[in-house]
């Protein structure tokens, strides 16, 4: 699994970071208000409102690296998560309907192969576990 998105543009004007951020900010403000639908965010609203007051978020991407980095940018997400008092989200991650996640919750089931509510996730994670040490050794 891995997440990129290419933008192709038709003219060349080239916006300002701030004008990127701002519509950005717009833009996500509009999905998470969209998120009345996710029992998740919804308990979690007060927080997900405060987090996004701040101005800032972080991203983590990853694609076809070895297994231990699967593994890794999930711990490293939620690590800055549980710092920052944040919150995690993931459209596409493991069992991503657990979304959004305090790093608490993240901890207790990512890669827990018996927490899996998804089939495909559990096989991706059980393959990226076996995996990591064969491709130490």
């Amino acid at each position: 699994m891995s997440t990129t998105f290419e933008v192709y543009s038709k003219t060349s004007f080239i916006p300002s970071f701030q004008d990127i951020l701002d519509l950005s900010t717009i833009k996500l403000q509009k999905f998470l208000d969209d998120f009345n639908q996710n029992s998740q965010a919804i308990e979690k609203k007060e927080l997900i409102q405060a987090c996004l007051s701040n101005g800032y978020y972080s991203t983590f991407s990853r694609g076809r690296q070895p297994a231990i980095i699967h593994l890794a940018y999930g711990i490293i997400a939620a690590s800055l998560a549980y710092l920052t008092k944040g919150f995690i989200y993931s459209d596409d991650a493991w069992d991503y309907k657990r979304f959004p996640a305090t790093a608490s919750e993240f901890f207790s089931w990512y890669f827990r192969l018996e927490l899996a509510i998804d089939t495909r996730h559990k096989e991706w994670a059980t393959e990226c576990i076996k995996l990591i040490p064969e491709q130490y050794e």
